[in-house]
């Protein structure tokens, strides 16, 4: 089920919001609200919301300002705007916002449940490659670890996943937070600095293990990404 907040300084509009239609319909919980956009940044802070429905003419800070600080803030969030008047330059604000819609009051029955239905259709369908997305993150990171010892490329991946060079460098950078090159090379200092603690073998065999030809280059890796060539990083770690 997904949440709504409604914003709106008319007390009266705002308390018959649960009542306008049957939000559990349309796949929503009974909609949280709020009276000023204080009031509502409090609600932010506090609940996950999904679709945030705000007045724009309010006193003190506005619906426009309230929309600027979700983009910040929680940009998850879809925002609609709704004003009692129909006015260029609030519809032109909206669209510079990014706003989801943009409704003209007195808010009717059939607008708010094409709104919520339009927000359904839209977030699942963007639900839908997320997923897929994710899974092929897994499925990246989960090759990676598994072939550590083999030689490991953006090219190799595509090859095994079956998607473009350009398209797994950007996915991965954007759900991880890494470039794909610098996760290989993250996990293949990882396992060595295991196998460095746990075992006898020489530096020259665990290069071996976690795919680098030349053990000068990944000396010089090893000591990047810990501060401490091999040898000595396990003199410091040797488990007794």
């Amino acid at each position: 089920m997904y949440q709504a907040l409604f914003v709106d300084d008319d007390r009266f509009l705002v308390q018959n919001m649960s009542r306008i239609l049957d939000w559990q319909e349309y796949g929503f919980e009974k909609p949280l609200t709020a009276c000023s956009v204080i009031e509502a940044m409090q609600i932010l802070k506090e609940q996950k919301i999904d679709l945030l429905i705000t007045d724009i003419e309010m006193p003190g800070k506005t619906g426009f300002d309230l929309t600027d600080y979700v983009l910040d803030n929680y940009p998850d969030i879809t925002c609609c705007l709704l004003t009692g008047y129909a006015r260029f330059d609030y519809a032109h604000k909206a669209v510079k916002l990014h706003a989801f819609d943009y409704l003209l009051k007195p808010l009717q029955k059939d607008d708010l449940a094409a709104l919520l239905l339009k927000f359904r259709s839209q977030f699942e369908k963007t639900k839908h490659p997320q997923e897929k997305y994710s899974q092929l993150v897994e499925q990246t990171i989960a090759y990676v670890r598994e072939n550590l010892k083999e030689p490991i490329s953006r090219e190799t991946i595509t090859n095994v996943l079956h998607v473009s060079e350009g398209h797994i460098s950007h996915l991965f950078k954007k759900e991880t937070g890494v470039s794909l090159p610098e996760y290989i090379t993250d996990m293949r200092v990882e396992k060595a600095k295991a196998l460095l603690a746990d075992s006898n073998a020489s530096v020259a065999e665990i290069c071996e293990q976690i795919g680098y030809n030349y053990q000068a280059y990944f000396t010089k890796i090893f000591k990047e990404k810990t501060g401490v060539p091999p040898l000595q990083y396990r003199k410091d770690h040797r488990k007794r």
